[in-house]
């Protein structure tokens, strides 16, 4: 499958989607659709780490309102999201849409590797987890 969604981590503070190649709307429709599932799932606040590195590719059609639509309907308790990116074209035209959502670009944040992306991670959990400490 072009993209995959699952946990990422056994304690169920982390939803993972990894994209392979060639996608669609229709199939990232599909795999948010899931994400929300499983985010609604749990009552805490969870990260969502979107594994980019092995896609370039930007599916055909209005990438600005499927993106925003994408973004809109984030879970309330996915309160960060780490985008593992290398094609600067996706960065790119997820930043217009992230300029037309300013609520949402302090949870959305880019990064070029792996390792970074499970660095940040580890931040977004243990900020989450003193949020409902206090």
């Amino acid at each position: 499958m072009p993209i995959s969604t699952r946990w990422y981590d056994v304690e169920k503070r982390v939803i993972t989607q990894i994209y392979e190649g060639s996608w669609t709307w229709e199939e990232l429709n599909r795999e948010s659709t899931l994400m929300h599932q499983m985010a609604k799932s749990v009552d805490y606040n969870v990260v969502l780490i979107s594994d980019m590195t092995n896609t370039s590719f930007m599916p055909k059609g209005n990438v600005l309102s499927q993106g925003k639509s994408v973004i809109k309907k984030l879970p309330d308790n996915v309160t960060h999201v780490v985008i593992v990116i290398q094609s600067r074209l996706i960065e790119v035209f997820t930043t217009m849409v992230l300029d037309m959502m300013p609520g949402f670009r302090k949870r959305i944040k880019f990064v070029k590797t792996m390792e970074e992306g499970e660095k940040a991670v580890t931040v977004a959990v243990a900020a989450n987890r003193a949020e409902s400490a206090s």
